[in-house]
């Protein structure tokens, strides 16, 4: 909603993109996971955040993102961790499509 809300307003949405992936981060209570995405916050998303400006330009993919987190979000509510793993890989490999195919 808060990606929806920061789109809607003329925001790119990236602030409200690494708020979700650092929520994801404390909800697996993996302690290396956090101490991760802590301490390398500022230099992980300031290049995410460089990086997304292209992959959120197109209304397309900001509705594709928004329906991988809320996939990603539903799994983890209902404790359907083979769903959550399935919707986190389409959302990484969509991400990472982007990029690759963004290169060439």
């Amino acid at each position: 909603d808060e990606m929806q809300q920061e789109v809607n307003s003329g925001r790119l949405g990236t602030e409200a993109d690494t708020g979700f992936h650092m929520a994801i981060a404390y909800a697996a209570k993996n302690p290396l996971h956090i101490l991760i995405m802590r301490n390398f916050y500022d230099y992980l998303f300031h290049g995410i955040r460089e990086n997304l400006t292209s992959l959120y330009e197109d209304p397309e993919n900001v509705e594709k993102i928004f329906a991988q987190h809320q996939a990603i979000l539903e799994a983890i509510s209902s404790r359907d961790s083979d769903r959550a793993y399935a919707s986190m890989n389409i959302h990484i490999s969509f991400v990472k499509e982007f990029f690759k195919n963004k290169k060439m």
